[in-house]
């Protein structure tokens, strides 16, 4: 995620009780909305994904790993209010993988599929807010057992956003940071980390962590600072006044200076 961070304040697991008594995904937060869900199929979780989203209003959603072909249409994975924007995998002879990203109908958005790379499951979006920077998001998924040749793609698609001044690289090499400290995946045996958020920007997020819900067993949040609508303040102007201004005084001042 380029996402498009700030200090890792609230970086513990989510799990709170709204007024209806339905379970909050994310924290009570202003802020740019920013989650990811690794779905296991999409189809599959759909009408739960809605309620989720209903009760859970969000700017923007990363779902990896949806397992969506050209027998699923965009009708079928429709969630009110939101825009979806998908990349399936392409078959060759593999099931699975896919990612997508929705986005409120109301947001500015373009897609900027000149970022994404063939040999990557990713999605690059461009996000426009008024008052405010523009700024990019992805999501990627990589399969599991991946050949090592896979991060020489990913190395070669962040040098793209780079080159846009966005200034992400390789955590070292383009100084990203990675949020998620907690584990994002438990089991009964086994309790691991293997979901990731990247960003450049570390002062410009003001929340992250792992909310596990009942749809996925990979579940991160990020709250971006961004500025949403809001009403311009007042603004205070200091000006000198000169209706009684003396400029032969004022030259005559200067002529007294001592200049060295």
């Amino acid at each position: 995620m380029s996402a498009d961070q700030t200090p890792a304040a609230g970086k513990n697991n989510v799990m709170e009780e709204n007024s209806n008594s339905s379970p909050a995904f994310l924290p009570s937060m202003r802020g740019f909305k920013l989650a990811s869900l690794n779905i296991a199929s999409l189809p599959k979780h759909i009408d739960e994904l809605r309620v989720l989203l209903s009760d859970n209003p969000l700017d923007i959603l990363f779902v990896n790993e949806t397992r969506l072909d050209d027998s699923v249409s965009d009708d079928g994975v429709y969630i009110p209010g939101y825009d979806v924007i998908r990349r399936d995998r392409e078959h060759n002879g593999r099931f699975g993988g896919g990612v997508c990203i929705y986005v409120p109908s109301n947001i500015n958005f373009s897609l900027r599929p000149d970022l994404s790379d063939v040999h990557l499951e990713n999605l690059c979006i461009e996000i426009r807010k008024p008052r405010s920077k523009p700024f990019i998001i992805a999501t990627r998924y990589r399969p599991p057992n991946s050949s090592t040749e896979i991060f020489s793609h990913f190395e070669s698609f962040v040098g793209k956003l780079d080159a846009e001044n966005v200034k992400y690289n390789i955590v070292d090499i383009y100084n990203l940071y990675q949020l998620i400290d907690t584990p994002t995946r438990i089991t009964n045996t086994s309790s691991t980390l293997i979901d990731v958020i990247f960003t450049n920007c570390q002062n410009n997020i003001v929340s992250t962590g792992v909310s596990h819900v009942s749809l996925s067993d990979h579940s991160l949040y990020a709250f971006r600072k961004i500025s949403i609508n809001s009403p311009k303040g007042h603004s205070t102007l200091t000006y000198r006044k000169f209706n009684n201004f003396d400029s032969a005084r004022f030259r005559y001042d200067i002529s007294t200076q001592d200049w060295d």
